[in-house]
């Protein structure tokens, strides 16, 4: 796969309904993923890549591909975002399963370009090395990164559930202890009393739980838009189960979190809270971690923090750090100057809540 003369790029071949089967054999000679591996069931595909999204510039056909002799070389798929920073807020792109054959390792790069020139600015929340090592040679700079942190809830559950490597025992053991030492975490009982949730089905438009007020102050600052639209997008991904709660201070809203469940481990997939004071956030955070390991009866629950303002306060609640991830994010204009300590990153700016 060649750039045309003049250095423009082929135009990517967009993927049809009818050939989605083809595409995930090919993500799957790639990646080489569990047989189960939820971002490959065929319903999930179908609803990344063909479901409306009437809320962006990307309603539907969000797939697409390089192909030779009918074959395909490279894939890539588009997931729409709106960037809040800087005053604006800027159409924006994740790209997600991104693949290419062995035999044409350069059309991979070459669609990925293809397709971030497609947006004022494209996001990448991890990534494997060879990959990081190419983004920075496309333009991506590193902007910030995206911890996860981790809860034991059922210690012995969790013991259970990840059997320890060989030559482990001791360690494995010692963790269990650990663990069971930390449900004593006086964080881990935190409740406001003036804090409640009210579970919904879906997220109007008009909805006060996504209102903001006129002046903020303090908190995260740099994120990724979450409209009604986006919110009832996810909420109907067929690849786990889900639940949705409007926050209640005193009874009257002040933000909304989303939970969803994979592989034994509840995640706060999604938490926003009007008031950026220390106070507000602690008690939704706390709220919010109790609701996901009451809902799915978890061994865990999984939440994550892009700025040391969050980071703080779930460490505090007793989670434990578990991962983390670099941001990279490419500006077609190099106008954009992102603060890496003023993110608000959720794993619903990326596929991330599709991936162990």
């Amino acid at each position: 796969m060649a750039v045309n003369e003049g250095g423009a790029f082929p135009p990517p071949h967009q993927v049809a309904p009818r050939e989605r089967d083809r595409v995930a054999r090919f993500l799957r000679d790639t990646f080489h993923p569990p047989e189960d591996a939820p971002f490959l069931r065929p319903p999930v595909l179908d609803w990344k890549y063909f479901a409306p999204r009437p809320d962006t510039a990307w309603p539907e056909g969000r797939s697409f591909a390089y192909l030779e002799d009918d074959r395909l070389t490279a894939h890539c798929a588009v997931w729409p975002l709106m960037l809040e920073a800087a005053g604006e807020s800027i159409p924006a792109m994740h790209l997600i399963d991104w693949a290419a054959s062995k035999s044409h390792p350069g059309a991979g790069l070459i669609l990925y370009r293809a397709l971030s020139e497609k947006a004022r600015c494209a996001v990448v929340i991890g990534g494997a090395a060879q990959a990081r090592r190419i983004l920075t040679r496309m333009g991506f700079a590193q902007v910030g990164e995206w911890n996860v942190y981790r809860r034991v809830v059922r210690p012995w559950r969790t013991f259970r559930e990840e059997p320890a490597e060989p030559g482990q025992a001791a360690k494995h053991a010692a963790r269990l202890v650990r663990d069971s030492l930390l449900t004593l975490h006086p964080g881990r009982r935190r409740r406001a009393a003036e804090w409640s949730a009210a579970p919904i089905a879906r997220f109007e438009a008009d909805s006060p739980a996504l209102a903001l007020p006129d002046a903020e102050k303090g908190g995260p600052r740099q994120r990724f838009l979450h409209t009604a639209g986006f919110l009832n997008y996810v909420l109907s991904c067929p690849a786990c189960p889900w639940r949705a709660y409007t926050l209640l201070r005193n009874g009257f809203p002040a933000g909304y979190a989303i939970l969803n469940s994979l592989n034994r481990q509840a995640r706060v997939a999604d938490l926003w809270v009007h008031d950026r004071t220390e106070e507000a956030w602690t008690a939704a955070a706390a709220l919010a971690a109790q609701l996901a390991a009451r809902d799915f009866d978890a061994s865990q629950v999984l939440m994550s923090a892009a700025s040391p303002f969050l980071s703080n306060i779930l460490r505090r609640l007793g989670f434990q750090h578990y991962a983390v991830k670099p941001v990279y994010l490419f500006d077609s204009q190099h106008a954009l100057k992102p603060d890496p300590t003023r993110w608000h990153l959720t794993w619903l700016d990326s596929d991330a809540f599709l991936l162990p």
